[in-house]
């Protein structure tokens, strides 16, 4: 995954995109796992893991608060766009401010990265989607070996360009440094917890 930042400077925000099904939750989880080796942090995530690599940690996110806690981790937040309507209203108003405050102060508390999923054409608030560093297609295929690949664009404008015209022209093919068949027994992505805001 020679692409990817791995520096501890400043906060990543990866954006994985895709339909339902093709595998979102899968490169959420693996870089989720390869940021936290390489950083010596622990996991916040929405989605329960088990079976981790030695050395990894996790704690599971129910609520709002247990994110903007999080200091000194990596972020898993599978499906942000469960947690908010797509109505206007002060409610929203409400999350959308502390939506911010999360990605704002995110560097701040030491979050290494913030790994989130979305499907195509599901909204995901603009604080997220266009504070990220990198957007990933998952391409449903394997690497040799069993590595799960995706399409990556590391501009979002390019990323959001191509996804407006239909086509995914300038991502470039990478995958995942873990196998799918060790993944599959990390997470379960119909026990995700929706984000209590």
């Amino acid at each position: 995954m020679e692409g990817f930042a791995m520096k501890k400077i400043d906060i990543v925000i990866i954006e994985v995109t895709a339909p339902t099904g093709r595998g979102k939750t899968t490169i959420c989880v693996s870089l989720a796992l390869t940021y936290a080796l390489k950083f010596g942090v622990p996991i916040v995530s929405n989605t329960p893991l088990k079976n981790l690599p030695e050395g990894v940690t996790y704690s599971l996110a129910r609520k709002a608060r247990d994110l903007m806690s999080a200091e000194n981790a990596v972020i898993l937040w599978d499906e942000p766009y469960n947690s908010f309507s797509s109505q206007a209203g002060y409610i929203n108003m409400k999350k959308d401010k502390k939506l911010s405050e999360l990605v704002s102060n995110a560097r701040k508390r030491g979050i290494v990265a913030i790994i989130f999923s979305s499907q195509l054409k599901r909204a995901v608030r603009n604080v997220l989607r266009l504070n990220s560093k990198f957007a990933l297609i998952p391409t449903g295929t394997l690497a040799e070996g069993g590595f799960p690949q995706f399409l990556m664009w590391n501009d979002i404008d390019a990323f959001e360009h191509t996804r407006d015209g239909g086509n995914y022209d300038g991502g470039r093919l990478e995958n995942v440094d873990y196998t799918l068949e060790y993944l599959d027994t990390v997470f379960d992505s119909r026990d995700t917890v929706i984000i209590e805001w």
